[in-house]
């Protein structure tokens, strides 16, 4: 049985959640370009098990402790992932016969800023700060040397369901700067009821809905009717039972 797969997208949720209209056992959306196909209930294989919430980014901070010794080497490995590569690099410096907090902090502020990770350190003495710059959340620190501790404060957290990243996906009808919810179901098309050869085709559809306060409620309504698709009010004429997954 092929499977095809297609998408749509609600750029400007309306309020009630007017872009959703079930009646008579039939789903249907309104959306960009109308992309979303009106749904049988019966036709309908499989289900996510509700609408997934995007994920918004979060930045990275882990600070690194020390204390000054002379005439002594410390040692950290930064790894990140950059532009689809894996970034490994270890930093060092060796302290001076009268070191201090200030000089070990400047010199490895200095070699991470002229670097290419996408991390930002400051600080004038320990702990030596580290944070990672928007759109590359995540980085991992390795102590090789003479630092006492690291502490992540704020843990990496990528982004999921953004604009941007549908864009790149291909769903041309998002908007850059948006982030969506999600919801994906499969159904298989009707054949004539005089065809006995052929199998029917599985449809993957995913539905993009921008988060908003009209988004928002669209999202928990489409969740509660997901939640009665076995409800004889809203599915009638239901016959089969639907794979939550």
């Amino acid at each position: 049985m092929a499977l095809i797969n297609s998408w749509s997208v609600i750029n400007s949720p309306q309020a009630a959640s007017a872009d959703l209209d079930i009646n008579g056992g039939v789903i249907n959306v309104t959306t960009v370009n109308n992309r979303f196909p009106a749904v049988v209930y019966d036709n309908i294989t499989h289900l996510g098990a509700g609408v997934v919430t995007f994920v918004a980014e979060q930045l990275q901070q882990t600070t690194l402790v020390f204390s000054a010794a002379n005439n002594t080497t410390y040692k950290f490995t930064l790894s990140q992932e950059v532009d689809g590569e894996t970034k490994m690099q270890t930093f060092f410096y060796t302290s001076d016969a009268n070191a201090t907090v200030g000089e070990i902090c400047a010199a490895f502020v200095a070699q991470v800023n002229a670097s290419s990770f996408k991390v930002t350190a400051s600080g004038s003495g320990s702990p030596i700060t580290l944070d990672a710059q928007a759109g590359y959340p995540i980085f991992k620190v390795t102590l090789v040397a003479n630092f006492t501790s690291q502490a992540t404060g704020t843990p990496g957290i990528a982004a999921a369901y953004t604009g941007a990243q549908l864009l790149a996906l291909g769903v041309e009808d998002a908007q850059a700067g948006t982030n969506y919810h999600y919801w994906k179901f499969t159904f298989a098309n009707p054949l004539p009821s005089n065809n006995t050869m052929a199998k029917a085709e599985e449809v993957g559809h995913s539905l993009y809905i921008a988060d908003s306060a009209n988004g928002d409620t669209l999202r928990d309504t489409l969740n509660a009717a997901l939640k009665g698709l076995s409800s004889s009010t809203l599915f009638p004429n239901r016959t089969n039972s639907v794979v939550i997954s």
